[in-house]
């Protein structure tokens, strides 16, 4: 009598699945209502350089106040889970130091800090744990932490119209010997997360970028 019990359990779940699609979680409105209350008072309170309409951020992104006069926000951007917009420096005055274009997404845990320029220009997509910043610790003392020498003068990074870069990529100034990343993307629609395991990337060393067709052609203009 069970056996036959678990089979009809079993195929009214195999018809359920196959004829209805289950409905949303209803609990799914909450962080989905706390998300729209944290943007509203992002956008109205927050001192920005500049703010456009239907600006999104989770509520677990990360901005400081004190330093939101060096952020400019254009329409329709998004900070999702976690992501973080850092102004590094003290300095409430001056200009901006990020600006993001309209229609841009910042990715899951992905880092933007910026000292002196870093600019995503519009319709850009950054994917999750993208690093991009314009400077990087200091570290030629070795008689000091690392800790404890600050962060270096830095560049500026500007990302091309339209690009998208991929999860783990990391844009910042390299280490000794190679040349501070200076160029813009405009020519770039594709990044593959290859930085973290290849420092010879070419298109960082000559401080340009090149269009990327696929993680094959990627490995193999990062060879030394």
């Amino acid at each position: 009598m069970s056996v036959t019990l678990l089979e009809l359990a079993r195929n009214k779940n195999m018809r359920y699945s196959n004829d209805h699609r289950p409905f949303e979680d209803p609990l799914g409105i909450f962080p989905k209502a706390l998300t729209k209350l944290y943007s509203t008072w992002v956008s109205r309170t927050y001192p920005f350089a500049r703010i456009g309409r239907d600006v999104s951020f989770h509520v677990t992104s990360k901005l400081s106040r004190q330093r939101a006069t060096r952020i400019s926000l254009g329409n329709s951007v998004r900070l999702l889970e976690s992501a973080w917009l850092s102004v590094a420096t003290d300095d409430p005055t001056g200009e901006p130091t990020i600006i993001i274009e309209d229609n841009c997404s910042i990715g899951y845990g992905s880092i933007l800090s910026g000292k002196n320029r870093v600019h995503l220009e519009r319709d850009i997509l950054v994917g999750q744990h993208v690093v991009i910043q314009d400077h990087n610790h200091a570290y030629e003392d070795i008689d000091v932490p690392v800790i404890s020498q600050g962060i270096t003068k830095g560049g500026r990074i500007r990302i091309g119209e339209g690009s998208w870069l991929a999860r783990r990529v990391d844009h910042r100034p390299p280490l000794r010997g190679f040349r501070q990343f200076r160029g813009d993307a405009k020519h770039s629609r594709l990044f593959r997360g290859l930085w973290n395991a290849c420092h010879h990337h070419p298109a960082i060393r000559s401080g340009k970028t090149s269009v990327a067709h696929g993680a094959a052609e990627e490995h193999k203009r990062c060879r030394p």
